[in-house]
């Protein structure tokens, strides 16, 4: 796994593909994002070794397991850019990092400071009664991708899609 991601003071974003309503966007079904341009990403890291935040999700790896969460990434959410006067789709798990980023700064904002890394609070949302409300846990699909074994979406964390995906309506009260 490389850096930053493994870096256990970044959260890590995996990716889903979301079907949401298309009327009300209300999220109605979510797998692990794994098409022919891409898979979530995800595994061990080699370098950092498993956080204290994380103990109590992996049991069977002393490596710091990414991603922490995910976020849509696949072509049938892709992010619609414009440029040089035509419009194209972005897909991936770097459209979904700056959706995180937009999240982090919505939870700074709600606290009223910057709180820093979120991740030790995003996984004792994990382990707490408001999970199944905090989060989509995505436990379909998987990332295998290109020759690479890839892992599978299990209930809880796993190295696919993390804790799953934010309902950032509830899970932002929460880290703030």
């Amino acid at each position: 796994m490389s850096t930053p991601a493994s870096d256990p003071e970044v959260t890590a974003v995996g990716g889903t593909r979301l079907v949401a309503d298309r009327v009300s966007g209300a999220h109605q079904s979510e797998v692990a994002w794994n098409d022919q341009y891409g898979a979530s990403g995800g595994g061990f890291s080699q370098v950092y070794k498993r956080p204290g935040y994380q103990v109590t999700f992996i049991e069977n790896n002393t490596g710091r397991g990414i991603p922490d969460v995910a976020l849509g990434a696949s072509m049938y959410g892709a992010v619609i850019v414009a440029f040089k006067g035509k419009f194209g789709r972005v897909v991936g798990t770097s459209p979904a990092t700056a959706q995180w980023a937009g999240i982090a700064a919505l939870s700074n904002e709600m606290a009223g400071h910057r709180q820093g890394p979120l991740n030790t609070r995003l996984y004792h949302v994990g382990k707490s009664s408001s999970y199944s409300e905090a989060f989509h846990d995505i436990t379909s699909g998987g990332n295998r991708f290109a020759g690479f074994a890839g892992s599978s979406g299990v209930p809880g964390w796993d190295p696919v899609t993390g804790l799953g995906s934010p309902n950032v309506a509830v899970l932002l009260p929460l880290l703030s």
